[in-house]
C-alpha cells in the first residue's frame, strides 16, 4: 500500500495540475476573447474617428470654397464683365435648391460682347470653384448687329 500511497498522490498532483491548468486556459481563452474584440472595436472606432476627421477637413476646405451670399455671386458676375466689356442683358435667379450645408442657386444670364470678351470672361467665372455653367449657347444677335450674344446658365454654391 505504500507503494501506492506515493503513485496516487502523485496521480493526484498531476490531476489538480492538469484542472488547475484546464481552469486558467479557460479563464486565459475567455479573456483573450474579450481582449480581442475589444481590440476590434476600438480598431473600427479609430478607422471611424479617422474618417469623421477627413471629413471634416474636407467639408472645411470646400466651405471655404462657398460663397458668402448671393450678392458676392453677383459681384463676382459683375466685376468679369465689367473688366472684359460684357453687356449683361438679363441676370435673374431662376431657382434655389436647398441643401444641408449649401444653397444651390441656379442664374440665367443673357450676355452680349466680343468673342474675345465673353470668353475670357467665361474663363473668369469657371476659375472660381462654387460657380459652374449648366447650359451655354452662343450666337449672333439680330438686333445688335455683328455682336455675339450669350444664354447662359449658371450654378453658384452659396453658404447657408
Amino acid at each position: 500500500m505504500k507503494k501506492y500511497k506515493n503513485l496516487i498522490a502523485s496521480i493526484a498532483i498531476v490531476v489538480v495540475f492538469i484542472i488547475i491548468m484546464a481552469i486558467i486556459y479557460k479563464n486565459y481563452r475567455e479573456e483573450s476573447y474579450i481582449l480581442h474584440n475589444k481590440i476590434k472595436e476600438w480598431e473600427e472606432k479609430n478607422f471611424l474617428a479617422n474618417r469623421i476627421s477627413s471629413l471634416k477637413e474636407e467639408y472645411g476646405k470646400v466651405r471655404g470654397y462657398l460663397l458668402s451670399d448671393f450678392f458676392r455671386l453677383k459681384k463676382i458676375i459683375d466685376r468679369a464683365a465689367l473688366k472684359y466689356n460684357i453687356n449683361i442683358d438679363l441676370l435673374k435667379p431662376s431657382s434655389k435648391i436647398e441643401e444641408d450645408n449649401f444653397y444651390l442657386v441656379e442664374i440665367e444670364l443673357k450676355l452680349s460682347g466680343s468673342y474675345k470678351g465673353l470668353l475670357s470672361f467665361i474663363k473668369e467665372i469657371e476659375s472660381y470653384p462654387a460657380i459652374g455653367f449648366r447650359r451655354l449657347r452662343i450666337g449672333w444677335s439680330k438686333e445688335k448687329g455683328n455682336v455675339l450674344e450669350t444664354k447662359v446658365k449658371l450654378v453658384g454654391l452659396i453658404k447657408i
